[in-house]
């Protein structure tokens, strides 16, 4: 037996419960889309790189201390090897890129680090905290592909691309908790088929 989202469409003494009407479910979406429209809106900003508006909601400094954050409990769990002559290959590119980003750059400490391991990857986090995976060495092949992946991350960062990412994302749940509560008192076919028509069904399969 099918069950709706939050369980049996009962009400009190397992009767059936009263099924709201349409104009009611509209409530909770028309809220929604007022509010999202506001929060998308009031939450607008310029990125330096290229000029195109993004949806951001923390400040420079929220984003930096939580790039930190992240950082710091990365390398705890990593093997990051504190020198050498990749150690050294890597800082020497980092400051270069550092100091030609100087001028976009909102206030970054800058800190680049090797980690041991065969991923062929690097990441930059905002803050400028930045990572090259031992991985990653002969898969660059040279100083200047090493310099384009890291330059990639490192352009991410500067446009605050991980900020974004978290707004839209709360955007995202927010609609879901607004259609949620839209579709609550619906059976569970009903449910799948709206939920899905908005988007989102795949969280309720």
């Amino acid at each position: 037996m099918r069950f709706g989202l939050f369980g049996r469409n009962r009400g009190i003494g397992g009767q059936p419960r009263a099924r709201m009407s349409w104009k009611m479910r509209l409530i909770p979406l028309m809220l929604f889309a007022i509010y999202g429209l506001y929060f998308y809106v009031s939450n607008q900003e310029t990125v330096p790189l290229t000029g195109r508006s993004q949806l951001v909601d923390i400040t420079h400094e929220q984003e930096m201390a939580l790039g930190l954050q992240s950082y710091q409990e990365i390398l705890r769990q990593s093997e990051v090897i504190p020198e050498g002559q990749v150690v050294d290959l890597v800082r020497t590119i980092g400051r270069r890129l550092a100091n030609a980003a100087a001028d976009v750059d909102p206030g970054f400490e800058w800190e680049f680090n090797v980690i041991d391991s065969q991923q062929a990857n690097a990441f930059a986090l905002p803050g400028g905290k930045t990572a090259v995976y031992t991985g990653l060495i002969p898969v660059a092949e040279n100083q200047s592909g090493l310099a384009v992946v890291m330059g990639h991350e490192i352009a991410h960062a500067i446009a605050r691309h991980g900020a974004e990412r978290m707004a839209h994302q709360k955007l995202v749940q927010m609609g879901t908790i607004a259609a949620t509560v839209a579709v609550g008192d619906m059976d569970y076919d009903t449910q799948r088929m709206v939920m899905g028509a908005l988007g989102v069904g795949a969280q309720y399969g």
